[in-house]
């Protein structure tokens, strides 16, 4: 068969068989058909088991042979222009044979356990002697002392609960307590001041008679307080006709109080938050005072020295020894020739922005 060689797997004729061709290569598997299975047949009674059989002595622990040679190193290769190669290494030696078991000793019987001792007979009970007469009841005698005190007798049962009484009436409720006074402020984000609290939001406090954003006589203990410890240049007041005057003319915090002067709070909306007093290497700052701006065009005194870029001339290397007006000339040399110098402008005044980075919540201040 020159063009297809044919194969035969396994003995019988319906074995598969595999032919192969030169080039490609197809492989064809003949299956015989598989007949249907035999019922199962049924499974054969268990053998009884065979007897145990003597457990052997164990044989003596033969000494340790001796550790064979270690072979010889091999020798180190030489080291080329790369990393030389290792040398082999030498054979092992062989490991000596492992010696036989000894026997385990044998275990001493256990000695004999005494005998018990023999119990003793019982006696014989004795006869019971005759009841005498019954004598005479004699005197009573003197009431002996009280006895110990008998034990607590068992708690007896828990009667039924009674009838639930009616629920008395709520008492009055109290007036509500405050850990704040006046003149204490709290950060808040809501829109509308608590009772007994005003937003500061720029508005004017005074009596009835004012005109003020919040005119009521409950003001009158923080138009004192603020009177008193600020300046009129950063807690201004007025007269009740909106006039502008002093803490000088008014007098007393009272007197101002009754002539109806009203009293700006201080200033914070849009403001930071700082603490008044003499820091150390800090400027002073008053109670109420309102400093700052958001930003700032800087002058030319507030500039860091620097030089500026000209252009124009006459190219030479020598000095020139003075600047004429605007700063377009200047003289060169030392024959005094005019030459065109021209300096850039730099810079666009913008301003500065010198806000923080911060987060803006609403203050109310306790009346």
């Amino acid at each position: 068969m020159s063009n297809t060689e044919e194969r035969y797997a396994g003995n019988g004729l319906g074995a598969p068989r595999i032919t192969l061709a030169p080039g490609v290569q197809n492989v064809y598997l003949m299956m015989p058909p598989q007949g249907p299975s035999g019922p199962q047949g049924a499974t054969g009674p268990v053998g009884s088991t065979g007897p145990t059989g003597p457990i052997g002595a164990t044989g003596y622990t033969g000494a340790t042979g001796p550790a064979g040679a270690t072979g010889p190193i091999g020798p180190i290769g030489a080291t080329g222009p790369g990393v030389g190669s290792t040398g082999p290494v030498g054979a092992t030696g062989p490991v000596g044979a492992t010696g036989a078991t000894g026997p385990t000793g044998a275990t001493g019987a256990t000695g004999l356990t005494g005998p018990m001792g023999a119990t003793g007979l019982t006696g014989l009970a004795g006869t019971a002697g005759t009841m005498g007469a019954t004598g005479a009841t004699g005197a009573t005698g003197p009431v002996g002392a009280t006895g110990a005190t008998g034990l607590t007798g068992a708690t007896g049962l828990t009667g039924a609960p009674g009838v639930q009484g009616p629920v008395g009436a709520t008492g009055a409720t109290g007036p509500t307590g405050t850990p704040f006074t006046t003149g204490d402020v709290k950060l808040t984000y809501k829109t509308v001041a608590d009772p007994g609290w005003l937003m500061m939001n720029d508005q004017s406090i005074g009596s009835a008679t004012s005109g003020a954003t919040f005119a009521n006589a409950a003001a009158q203990n923080l138009f004192t307080l603020f009177y008193n410890n600020c300046a009129d240049a950063d807690v201004p007041i007025q007269t009740s006709a909106g006039a502008a005057t002093n803490r000088a003319t008014q007098g007393a915090a009272s007197a101002a109080w009754l002539a109806g002067c009203r009293l700006f709070l201080p200033s914070a909306l849009g403001r930071e938050i700082a603490i008044s007093g003499a820091g150390a290497g800090l400027t002073s700052r008053p109670l109420g005072q309102s400093v700052g701006v958001e930003s700032q065009v800087q002058s030319v005194n507030q500039l860091a020295q620097h030089l500026h870029n000209y252009s124009g001339g006459h190219g030479s290397s020598s000095p020139f020894y003075a600047i004429g007006s605007g700063g377009t000339w200047f003289y060169q040399g030392q024959t005094n020739t005019i030459y065109a110098l021209t300096i850039d402008n730099q810079g666009w005044n913008y301003a500065i922005n010198i806000v923080s980075p911060r987060t803006h919540m609403n203050v109310m201040v306790c009346l």
